[in-house]
């Protein structure tokens, strides 16, 4: 989800879109993530479906921004399958 959102403010399927996850799943999620402060709503709202932003911009997390110089970095499909596996993981450990 988190790395979906480092593209931007992006509306539940779009998300899902991205990640390959179901929009369900992808609500459900936003919702732990919204509670623990981490994604928060932009404001805008289409479809009474409200989009959603990182809380602290990925740039300005040090973990995210390895080379320090304040931007995104780029994200290849070898990234989006880590961590739609890490994804599916949690979601598994977390049902038990």
């Amino acid at each position: 989800m988190k790395l979906a959102l480092e593209q931007g403010p992006a509306y539940p399927w779009e998300i899902a879109e991205f990640t390959s996850l179901a929009v369900k799943t992808v609500k459900n999620s936003l919702t732990g993530l919204r509670k623990q402060g981490l994604v928060e709503p932009t404001g805008q709202t289409e479809s009474r479906t409200e989009q959603v932003q990182l809380s602290v911009p990925a740039s300005l997390h040090p973990i995210r921004d390895k080379d320090g110089d304040g931007t995104k970095p780029d994200h290849t499909s070898e990234d989006l399958k880590e961590v739609r596996e890490l994804f599916v993981k949690d979601t598994v450990e977390e049902s038990r």
